[in-house]
């Protein structure tokens, strides 16, 4: 119960907002991806269409000059400057004597030209661009940038809409699941399958299969808490009855009198336990049930009422109390985790049983501890101890269970509780 409690405060990631973010990275990384394949495609387009238009000049030139010889015109003077490598030249060409397409850095300015043998067979000739290479094809780059950026914003919209439109398709179903997961409690009605996927409908399904058996169940026992509280607490009030005529006869010899002295405390166990059982199955404790107790007298009482049982036995007990608490809660409650304590310190253990009271904390420690197949399987002494859990567990009582080699500790903090605020069934 403790580890649904904690998981129903601890703050879980949301699925919706992760296929959001997982698409909206997706996203991100296709579009630049995208934009990154442009720009190099338009880089390389440009050095290709810049190299082919060199290519071009180039080729014309050696064609005119075996016509004109050194009367060829050269190259696009607005575009091209030309070079011999026999006639006066910028130094910096001298470095490229092969032929090939180069680019030379000069400054911030970039070079792109072409090298080529002279058509006279005499040296080299250059043909290099006058501006920038990013320059060239600047018209058909202002077009080229207005169709990719509507062409890629379009796919953009186009695949974040389908990104949104996924993640709805998928985080919707789950919303309306997660609604009807709200609605199954006893008190509302049940859910209908309204999925239209199989996959879906499965857990809808599990869910409405799930949500009949626990009608069921709290069905049956609501039904056994009502038959049991009836049908258990009337021969009980018939058992209480005879045996309180019973005590007030004077002609039963004195086995008789222990005998009806066993059976009222029988009886009165019976009572106590009903009492215990009924209120743990109930939803809700009422106020009524809430009272305000001395835990050292209870705890007094009831070592005091225990102690013929230790004497039986030769066991030796020890209490030591130090504490004015005052607990409010259910008294049949209080007195079971004693009453269960104590025994099963006794039943299960030998040598001396110490209690200890501090404040609002009960401590009961054996000396010993007897190895028997029902605590080798139970790890821990006594079944006792699982009444003893619930009862905590419904009263927010801390209880602490030490196994050590030669003793097993109990220690139950009795927390104080409100009748404006009664504890729930969970």
């Amino acid at each position: 119960m403790a580890k649904a409690t904690d998981s129903k405060h601890k703050v879980y990631p949301s699925l919706y907002r992760k296929l959001v973010l997982t698409f909206s990275i997706l996203t991100l990384v296709l579009v630049t991806v995208f934009w990154a394949v442009i720009y190099k495609a338009e880089e390389q387009m440009e050095i290709i269409s810049l190299h082919h238009w060199l290519d071009t000049e180039a080729k014309r030139y050696q064609r005119d000059y075996v016509f004109f010889g050194e009367e060829t015109i050269p190259p696009n003077t607005a575009e091209f400057s030309s070079f011999w490598s026999e006639r006066p030249h910028p130094t910096w060409l001298n470095a490229y004597q092969k032929p090939g397409y180069f680019k030379h850095f000069i400054e911030d300015d970039d070079k792109h030209f072409v090298v080529i043998k002279h058509p006279s067979g005499i040296g080299f000739y250059y043909i290099v661009f006058n501006d920038y290479a990013d320059d060239y094809l600047d018209d058909y780059e202002d077009s080229l940038h207005f169709y990719t950026i509507l062409l890629g914003g379009i796919a953009t919209l186009l695949a974040l809409s389908y990104g949104l439109y996924f993640v709805r398709l998928l985080a919707k179903p789950l919303s309306q699941i997660e609604e009807k997961i709200e609605r199954l409690t006893p008190d509302t009605p049940g859910v209908t399958v309204t999925a239209k996927y199989k996959e879906l409908r499965r857990i809808e399904e599990s869910l409405l299969q799930s949500k009949l058996t626990t009608d069921a169940y709290f069905k049956r026992e609501q039904e056994f808490h009502q038959f049991a509280s009836h049908e258990l607490r009337t021969p009980l009030m018939v058992m209480s009855g005879s045996i309180e005529l019973l005590a007030r006869l004077d002609v039963l010899p004195t086995v008789g009198q222990k005998a009806v002295a066993r059976l009222q405390q029988a009886s009165h166990d019976m009572e106590l336990m009903t009492d215990t059982l009924l209120l743990l199955g109930v939803e809700q404790i009422e106020p009524h049930h809430y009272q305000s107790q001395s835990l050292s007298f209870v705890l007094e009482k009831q070592v005091h009422l225990l102690s013929a049982l230790f004497s039986r036995h030769q066991a030796a007990l020890t209490l030591t109390s130090n504490s004015q608490f005052t607990v409010n809660a259910p008294a049949s409650f209080v007195t079971v985790v004693i009453n269960n304590l104590i025994k099963n310190a006794h039943e299960h253990g030998s040598g001396t049983v110490n209690i200890s009271l501090n404040n609002d904390t009960l401590k009961i420690q054996n000396a010993q501890i007897i190895s028997t197949p029902e605590y080798s399987q139970s790890n821990s002494y006594g079944y006792g101890l699982v009444i003893i859990r619930r009862i905590c567990e419904r009263m927010g009582w801390p209880l602490d269970i030490k196994h050590n080699p030669d003793s097993f500790i109990v220690s139950v903090k009795f927390a104080k509780q409100t009748t404006q605020a009664p504890s729930r069934l969970v």
